[in-house]
C-alpha cells in the first residue's frame, strides 16, 4: 500500500507537471493570501508560523456539503475522523491535538466570523454549522495558547459568505445513497452599507449502518453594518435543531468481517443516540481611526442536550448548557524608516455554566436520577502581541496569561456532597522569526505553548462511581518548535514544516468493565510529537490546478505507565504515520467543472498497548458540477465516495473495553442535486 501510494502521488505529479510545460503560456498567477487569524493581518509568506488558508466560493456548489471533514483535505497535518457517527460528532485533530477526543473536537479552537465555538472549557461541536455557507478556512497548526487560551493545540477559522454571486436567492435539492436527503435556501441582500445574509438547511440520512440515522435542521442569520464614524458591525443568529443521530457504537475486528453495516447489539437495546437544540447568538465591532485599530465582540449559546449511552447508570444524560462571553483589542500601528510596528492588547472572558443529570437508562426510558450537579467554568484571560517589519525580517510575539476556575455544585446528596471547586491559571508564548531570502523564498522558525485543561464532561466521568471531579485528572502542556521553509511563485507554492512538540499530562480515553460503554480520562505521562509537513499547490492553466498535502507523524510515549502495563515508547494510538492527498480541479470554459481526491491514510493503532490497529488505505472521491443551458444561476452537481469501495474503519474508538474499536465506514456512495439562482 505504501509502494501504491508513492508511485501514485509520482505519476499524478510527473502528469500533470508535463500538462503544465506544455501550456506554460496560460499559466495565471495564485491568489496573494492575507490571514487574519493570528490575530494581527498580515500575508502568509511573511508569518513565522504554520498558518494556511483554503477558500471553497468556487467549488462549494459541487459538494455534497455532509462533513466539515471534506473541506479540512486542504490542510496538512490535520486527520478528520467520524464522519458518519452524527451522534459522536466530526473528531478532529492537528498534530494528534484532539485525536483522544471520545465525541466532538477537543483542543482545538473554532471560530465561525470571529465568534468562538469553542466552549470555554475546550469542548466543540460543528453539528450547528450549515457547510453550504463557508467561503473560507484559515488554520493554525502548532500552539497557539498565546492567541486563543485553552484548547487551542491548533485552530480553525471559518468565514462564512456574505454574497451569492450574483443572485439574491438560491435553493438546492438533493439526495443519495443510504438515504441522505438534502434541502438548502440561501439569501442575500445589500444596500448601501448594510448586507443581510441567511441560509437555511436541513439535512437527513438513514445512515450505512444499522442504528445510525440523523436528522439536523440548521439556521443562520448575519448581518453587517458599516457607519463611517463608528465603523463596522457584525450580527450573527445561529440556530441548530437535531431530533435524531442514532449511535451505532464501535464493534470487535471479528463482527466487522460478519457483518460490517451492523450496530453494536447493546447499543440498540438501549437506544445509543443524541438530541440536540442550540441556539447561539453573536456581535462583533471593528473600527480604524489613524494608526488605531478597536476590536470587540460577544457572544451567548444556549444548547440542550439529551443523551443515551449504552448502559443502565447514569445511561440517560440531560444536559442543559449556557456560555457566553466577549472581548476586546487595542492595537497601535508605528512607522519608523524601514520598520513597520504593530502593538495589541487584547482582554477576553468567558463564563459556562452545565446543569448535568443523569437518570437510569431503561432500555430507552428514563429511570431514577443517579447524577444532578450545577458544573462551572469560568476563565478571563490578558494578551499582549508584536509584530514588527523590518526590511526582509518579520518578528512575532505573544504572552497571555489565563485563570480559569472550575467548579461543581451537587444537588444528588444521596451518596454525599461532591461539591468541588479547582483554580487551573496558566501563562502561555509564542515567539517567531521569519527571513525573506528573496521574494520567491523565506525561512521561518518559531516556538509557542499551549494547555487543554480536562473538559467539565471529563471531570465529571469519575471512575469511582460517584459525583464531583475526577481529581487525579491534570491539564495537559505541550511545547512546540518549528523550522520551515516556503517558496512560491506566480504559478506555484510550497510550504515545508519541521515540528517537535513535547506534552505532558496527554489526556487519553479508556473504560472499564465494571461501567462498559462509559469513557474515562487519565493523563498519559509524556509524550513526543515529532514531524513533517508539506503542501504543493500548482495553476498548471487557467483551468487545471493541482495541490497537494503530506505530512508524517512519528508521535510516542516518552514516560507512560500504568498498573497493568508500561506504554513507554509506544506510538500515539489514533494518529497514522503517513498520510496525503492529491486533489485534481478541472475549471474550463464551458459549463461545467469537477474535482478528483486520492486520498492515503496510513495505519495506526487503537490502543495504548499498540496491540491492535486499523489498515492503511486509499480513497478515490470526486465531484462536478454542470451549468444548466437554459439556466446560468442553476446547475447539476453529483459525485462519488469511495469509489474503489475500499474497506475501512470511519472512526476507531480509542482503548474501548472488549476490544470494540472499529467502526466501519461506507462502502461505495454516490450523491447528486440540483441548485438554482434567482
Amino acid at each position: 500500500m505504501d509502494r501504491f501510494f508513492r508511485l501514485e502521488f509520482l505519476g499524478l505529479y510527473l502528469c500533470f507537471v508535463g500538462l503544465q510545460a506544455q501550456t506554460s503560456s496560460t499559466t495565471i498567477a495564485l491568489d496573494s493570501v492575507t490571514v487574519t487569524a493570528y490575530r494581527i493581518p498580515k500575508q502568509q509568506n511573511q508569518l513565522p508560523f504554520s498558518v494556511s488558508q483554503a477558500n471553497y466560493a468556487g467549488t462549494q456548489d459541487q459538494r455534497q456539503q455532509l462533513t466539515l471533514a471534506d473541506y479540512l483535505l486542504d490542510f496538512p497535518g490535520v486527520l478528520a475522523l467520524n464522519t458518519q457517527n452524527f451522534a459522536q460528532d466530526l473528531r478532529v485533530s492537528i498534530r494528534g491535538f484532539g485525536a483522544r477526543a471520545a465525541f466532538g473536537i477537543r483542543g482545538i479552537k473554532i471560530l465561525v466570523d470571529g465568534i468562538p465555538e469553542t466552549t470555554p472549557d475546550g469542548q466543540g461541536q460543528v453539528d450547528n454549522l450549515n457547510l453550504g455557507a463557508i467561503e473560507q478556512i484559515e488554520l493554525i497548526r502548532g500552539g497557539a495558547a498565546s492567541l486563543y487560551g485553552n484548547a487551542s493545540g491548533g485552530v480553525i477559522a471559518i468565514a462564512t459568505s456574505d454574497s451569492l454571486s450574483g443572485s439574491t436567492l438560491k435553493t438546492a435539492l438533493g439526495g443519495g445513497s443510504f438515504g441522505f436527503r438534502q434541502w438548502q435556501v440561501q439569501s442575500a441582500f445589500q444596500q448601501s452599507n448594510t448586507l443581510i445574509s441567511t441560509v437555511v438547511g436541513h439535512t437527513q440520512q438513514e445512515g450505512y449502518r444499522s442504528h445510525s440515522r440523523f436528522e439536523n435542521l440548521g439556521v443562520n442569520l448575519k448581518i453587517k453594518q458599516h457607519w463611517d464614524e463608528l465603523g463596522q458591525f457584525t450580527f450573527l443568529i445561529n440556530y441548530a435543531h437535531s431530533p435524531t443521530a442514532q449511535d451505532p457504537g464501535g464493534i470487535t475486528a471479528e463482527d466487522v468481517v460478519n457483518n460490517r453495516r451492523q450496530a453494536r447489539q447493546r447499543n440498540v437495546d438501549y437506544q445509543a443516540g443524541e438530541a440536540v437544540s442550540q441556539l447561539k447568538t453573536g456581535a462583533a465591532w471593528q473600527f480604524e481611526k489613524g494608526n488605531w485599530q478597536y476590536q470587540a465582540h460577544t457572544f451567548f449559546t444556549h444548547r440542550d442536550f439529551l443523551g443515551f449511552l449504552p448502559f443502565e447508570f447514569g445511561g440517560l444524560v440531560d444536559l442543559k448548557r449556557n456560555y457566553a462571553g466577549g472581548g476586546g483589542s487595542l492595537q497601535h500601528k508605528l512607522s519608523a524608516g524601514q520598520a513597520t510596528n504593530h502593538l495589541r492588547l487584547n482582554f477576553e472572558g468567558a463564563w459556562q455554566e452545565d446543569h448535568r443529570q443523569r437518570f437510569r437508562n431503561l432500555q430507552g426510558e428514563k429511570g431514577s436520577a443517579t447524577l444532578d450537579q450545577n458544573e462551572q467554568f469560568n476563565n478571563w484571560g490578558l494578551a499582549l502581541f508584536d509584530d514588527l517589519q523590518w526590511q526582509q525580517w518579520t518578528f512575532m510575539g505573544g504572552l497571555r496569561y489565563d485563570r480559569n476556575r472550575l467548579a461543581i455544585d451537587d444537588h444528588f446528596l444521596e451518596n454525599g456532597d461532591a461539591s468541588d471547586q479547582l483554580f487551573l491559571p496558566s501563562w502561555n508564548y509564542s515567539l517567531g522569526v521569519n527571513f525573506r531570502l528573496n521574494p520567491k523564498h523565506r525561512l521561518f522558525i518559531n516556538s509557542s505553548s499551549s494547555y487543554e485543561t480536562p473538559v467539565l464532561s471529563e471531570l465529571s466521568a469519575n471512575p469511582s462511581g460517584g459525583g464531583g471531579f475526577n481529581s487525579g485528572l491534570q491539564p495537559q502542556t505541550a511545547l512546540t518548535y518549528e523550522l520551515g521553509y516556503g517558496w512560491q511563485s506566480a504559478w506555484q507554492q510550497l510550504q515545508l514544516t519541521i515540528f517537535n512538540i513535547d506534552s505532558r499530562n496527554a489526556i487519553v480515553p479508556y473504560e472499564v468493565e465494571a461501567y462498559p460503554g462509559r469513557t474515562f480520562f487519565r493523563n498519559a505521562g509524556k509524550a513526543k510529537r515529532q514531524g513533517l509537513e508539506l503542501s504543493y499547490n500548482l495553476q498548471m492553466t487557467q483551468t487545471w490546478q493541482l495541490r497537494t498535502q503530506y505530512s508524517y507523524s512519528n508521535f510516542t510515549y516518552t514516560a507512560y505507565e500504568l498498573p497493568n502495563g508500561d506504554f513507554t515508547g509506544n506510538r500515539l494510538p489514533g494518529i497514522p504515520q503517513h498520510q496525503g492527498n492529491v486533489q485534481l480541479y478541472h475549471k474550463p470554459k464551458s459549463s461545467w467543472q469537477f474535482r478528483w481526491v486520492l486520498q492515503y491514510r496510513g495505519a495506526f493503532f487503537a490502543d495504548d498497548a499498540n496491540l491492535t490497529q486499523a489498515d492503511a488505505v486509499m480513497l478515490l472521491h470526486g465531484d462536478a458540477s454542470w451549468t444548466l443551458p437554459f439556466w446560468t444561476a442553476g446547475q447539476l452537481y453529483f459525485g462519488f465516495q469511495n469509489l474503489t469501495n475500499a474497506r475501512y474503519s470511519d472512526n476507531v474508538r480509542l482503548n474501548a473495553f472488549g476490544q470494540r474499536y472499529f467502526e466501519p465506514a461506507p462502502e461505495r456512495s454516490f450523491f447528486g442535486g440540483i441548485r438554482l439562482g434567482f
